[in-house]
């Protein structure tokens, strides 16, 4: 069984703003269910969403359930304003706006909550991620609030450090996940929380000439790396492409990811990858 369990069903894996130009006026419905209907004829019979700030989640549910596709949705990316996750969602400054909306979210269908706690990497400067301030006691009480709600929470995170805070403040699933080091694969292992480290977006930016593709390589290199580490120890690990962001279409994007699995984990792959979905699926 194929499964999306990272997608941007809004976003057309072309860049942002031809998706702002396709949703300006109302979010359009045709577009999502094109889509969508990409990974049914494909015979991908699992999406799961990471959020968009159009309303497209909400339509996207309603088509799925006609068409027989599991379809799961933050409804919208919870991010910290002033910081990275305005495409993806709403943004909170203190605990009373972010129980807020979690309540949105729950009321709107939502299955999990997403949150963004940190930035996005530089593929000019090895290692370096945008600034992002959020503390461990604050992530901690946003994943307490979610899982009151009887929801569990994706979390879009980079940087060791940050990867650390979430694994203790008991998200369900590490997105992306650069840049971890030894420990942070250490305590992943002793939990049930999937990773889903996204190869494909960064793979498809390469040869993109404001990128420096040595960086981009050296940021791959790390992260086929840690991929090995984790599943020798044990570490869920789902395939997830980031579909809809640049250059990952909708549909292709997600088997370009199971295929790059693959050659990192060699026979025991599928094996892998079927634990890590299961998983994915189990929690979400």
């Amino acid at each position: 069984m194929y499964c999306e369990c990272h997608g941007h069903i809004a976003l057309n894996g072309i860049n942002y703003k031809l998706a702002l130009e396709t949703h300006k006026d109302k979010c359009n419905e045709d577009a999502i269910y094109q889509n969508i209907i990409a990974y049914k004829e494909a015979g991908i019979e699992y999406f799961r969403e990471g959020g968009d700030k159009w309303g497209a989640s909400i339509i996207a549910k309603d088509i799925s359930k006609k068409i027989s596709l599991t379809y799961k949705s933050p409804v919208f990316a919870i991010h910290k304003k002033g910081y990275y996750g305005s495409i993806l969602g709403k943004s909170f400054e203190n605990m009373k706006d972010y129980k807020n909306l979690v309540n949105n979210a729950y009321n709107n269908g939502a299955d999990f909550i997403k949150v963004m706690i940190s930035g996005i990497m530089d593929y000019n400067e090895y290692g370096k991620i945008s600034e992002y301030h959020i503390s461990e006691e604050e992530l901690k009480n946003m994943v307490n609030i979610a899982h009151k709600k009887g929801l569990n929470v994706m979390a879009h995170c980079n940087g060791k450090d940050k990867i650390k805070a979430a694994i203790k403040a008991g998200v369900s699933s590490i997105e992306h996940g650069f840049f971890m080091d030894d420990e942070c694969i250490e305590l992943l292992s002793k939990t049930e929380i999937v990773w889903v480290p996204t190869l494909t977006p960064v793979k498809a930016v390469e040869n993109i000439k404001d990128f420096d593709k040595n960086v981009i390589l050296k940021i791959l290199k790390l992260q086929e790396n840690n991929i090995r580490k984790a599943a020798n120890s044990g570490c869920y690990i789902a395939s997830g492409s980031d579909a809809g962001s640049v250059n990952v279409p909708h549909k292709n994007g997600l088997l370009s990811e199971v295929d790059y699995l693959k050659k990192i984990l060699g026979d025991k792959a599928d094996e892998i990858i079927h634990k890590g979905n299961k998983k994915i699926i189990e929690l979400f």
